[in-house]
């Protein structure tokens, strides 16, 4: 994975060795994405400098989707039950926040609430808890 500067330059390296990145996410402090292993996991590396830091393990693959706010990670999966999550972005036990869904696409976020699309065309709307 790498980043370069909005005004062009040279690439540098943020995290090496990754398969298959996807869902990439970015805050003030940090890039935030999942890696579709065996299970998928949720991981995070700083934008300054630093090594790749595991959030969340075992997520059950087919994660396809990725957004963050001041406090938390949230993502899709759809082999792990079609489910939405969430974890705090320091690492921690992960929140099932729907679960159900026709395979989830996407996300997004806003001060209050997480929307997601499902394959059968929908749009679906949570309250964050």
């Amino acid at each position: 994975m790498l980043k370069i500067p909005l005004g062009g330059g040279t690439p540098t390296t943020l995290a090496s060795g990754q398969i298959a990145p996807d869902g990439i996410a970015v805050d003030s402090t940090a890039v935030y994405w999942i890696e579709e292993v065996a299970s998928s996991i949720v991981q995070k590396v700083p934008l300054r400098d630093g090594l790749p830091i595991l959030l969340v393990s075992a997520q059950g693959g087919g994660t396809l989707g990725l957004a963050v706010d001041d406090t938390n990670i949230y993502w899709t999966s759809e082999l792990k039950f079609g489910t939405v999550m969430s974890a705090p972005k320091g690492g921690g036990d992960p929140s099932t926040l729907a679960s159900g869904q026709i395979e989830p696409l996407g996300l997004a976020i806003d001060h209050a609430n997480v929307y997601w699309g499902t394959s059968d065309g929908n749009v679906m709307q949570l309250a964050k808890p």
